[in-house]
């Protein structure tokens, strides 16, 4: 399994790590997530799905605010 922490370029609040193993990708979000971040956090969707991953799991539990705008 890797592992690898990231902090958004257009949200410094906001962080993500990744975890890999074979075929599976689990997403831990912590911060808030807000327009902000929307297209940045829209493209690491992207990547990780034309990655063709068996699994994708998001984990929000450490994310107190999403701007539903």
């Amino acid at each position: 399994m890797t592992h690898s922490d990231t902090t958004f370029r257009d949200n410094p609040t906001l962080q993500y790590r990744e975890e890999r193993n074979q075929k599976s990708v689990r997403l831990f979000l912590s911060g808030e997530v807000d327009m902000r971040v929307a297209p940045e956090l829209r493209t690491l969707l992207h990547r990780v799905i034309e990655e063709d991953p068996t699994d994708v799991a998001i984990n929000l539990a450490d994310v107190p605010f999403i701007d539903s705008s």
